[in-house]
């Protein structure tokens, strides 16, 4: 894992990250670069967190790469940088490993999907009660998580995801070894699971869902990547983040949102960005830990109901003793709302607001020594508690500012 911070003003903008790389959740180095700064005339750096390699590639090897693709002359904004490494690395992504290579991973990738929908499916016909029909109990397990991929953001179209799987439904005979069709190989991950002309549309549909939203599709990973600093014209800075997944042929899984600019602050401009692990640092910038106070709101509110000091909001059935999804339910809900949003209030005017007028008005390495201190936080956490030590290493910081580009303020062993 990691933990990155960004912090901004008119001055300029702070990036902090740890140097921490976790492999298979038990294995701890302290050595990785994730900042990668861009020379001039480009006020520019790319942070990277999550699955450090790009179909086999370590991602750093590839930014860099596309930094020296880079024409003389800047981009006219940032999403223009990020756009631009979207479309190099599906471009590009022959050099490091060939497409039919990339297909055949995503083939198993969708395999694994199917096989974890099977588990699901054998978990709950094994719970289903006596006299429950079979087929019932696949069709809603089916449907549920169809509804949950439904909701997710769409990554391709499902014109593509349904032309991959019209090519994957035949043999292909030009492999080594030769690759069977995906409905044969499916079959046998179903076993004896119940088969109906609804429940096989509802497998198409998973099929479908599973590539149009990236569920762990084209190879089970994802890197995320923030292009941070200024475009051409640019005297604020900003934050451009996108989510980067595998890629086939020269279509990328990838997915953006909107880009984090500075917003007025009392008598500036203020940015906060945090990346990855950073529970430890919003708990000190909010005051509050939003999961845990509503967690908390409804452990309360549960058992002063069933201790009797609190009576029903709404009429409930005789005889019962916790709350309902129509009756107390519904109003329990709003109840944790209400406290949840109250609690965002109260943090706002009272910490978050102090803190993004203070971050507008600092000196900018004053900036630096407090997002290198909140990384460090962050790291000290994860000892406390006795957990992988999936943040830490050196922290690096660095200030990218208008008139001077990037900078180093620490690095490795260059302090």
């Amino acid at each position: 894992m990691t933990s990155q911070l960004i912090l901004g003003n008119g001055e300029g903008v702070v990036i902090a990250s740890d140097s921490a790389t976790t492999i298979n959740s038990r294995r701890v180095y302290e050595s990785t670069d994730k900042v990668h700064e861009l020379p001039a005339p480009h006020c520019l750096a790319v942070m990277h967190c999550g699955s450090g390699l790009r179909h086999r590639m370590p991602i750093e090897v590839l930014i860099k790469a596309w930094i020296r693709s880079l024409p003389d002359e800047p981009e006219e904004s940032v999403e223009d940088y990020r756009d631009d490494f979207v479309s190099w690395f599906g471009n590009k992504a022959d050099r490091w490993q060939s497409a039919p290579t990339r297909d055949v991973a995503a083939w198993h990738s969708l395999l694994n999907q199917v096989a974890e929908l099977a588990n699901a499916v054998q978990h709950d016909l094994s719970r289903a009660e006596e006299g429950e029909s079979p087929t019932d109990v696949v069709l809603g397990r089916l449907r549920y998580i169809n509804e949950y991929l439904a909701h997710r953001d769409q990554i391709v179209s499902s014109a593509t995801a349904e032309s991959i799987i019209a090519r994957w439904l035949k043999p292909d005979n030009t492999l080594e070894p030769p690759r069977p069709s995906f409905d044969e190989r499916v079959r046998p991950i179903l076993g004896d699971i119940p088969r109906s002309e609804k429940i096989d549309e509802e497998i198409q549909t998973f099929l479908r869902l599973v590539i149009e939203k990236g569920e762990e599709f084209p190879d089970g990973t994802w890197t995320t990547l923030n292009f941070v600093g200024y475009g051409a014209h640019d005297l604020l800075p900003t934050v451009s983040w996108v989510e980067l997944g595998g890629s086939m042929e020269k279509t990328v899984w990838h997915n953006s949102h909107e880009s984090s600019k500075p917003g007025t602050w009392g008598s500036s401009y203020a940015l906060v960005y945090s990346e990855a692990q950073d529970d430890a640092i919003r708990l000190i910038l909010r005051g509050w830990d939003p999961a845990l106070s509503r967690k908390a709101t409804d452990m309360a509110i549960d058992s002063l109901y069933a201790s009797g000091k609190f009576g029903p909001l709404d009429q409930e059935p005789e005889g019962q003793v916790a709350p309902s999804e129509g009756g107390l339910g519904s109003s329990k809900t709003e109840m944790i709302e209400a406290v949840e949003a109250a609690t965002h209030d109260l943090s706002y005017d009272h910490r978050l607001s102090r803190t993004f007028q203070t971050v507008a008005v600092m000196p900018l390495l004053d900036l630096a020594a407090a997002a290198q201190a909140l990384v460090a936080v962050q790291a000290l956490v994860l000892d406390i508690r006795g957990e992988l030590p999936s943040v830490g290493g050196h922290i690096d910081v660095a200030t990218i500012t208008v008139n001077e580009g990037f900078r180093w303020i620490s690095h490795g062993e260059i302090d």
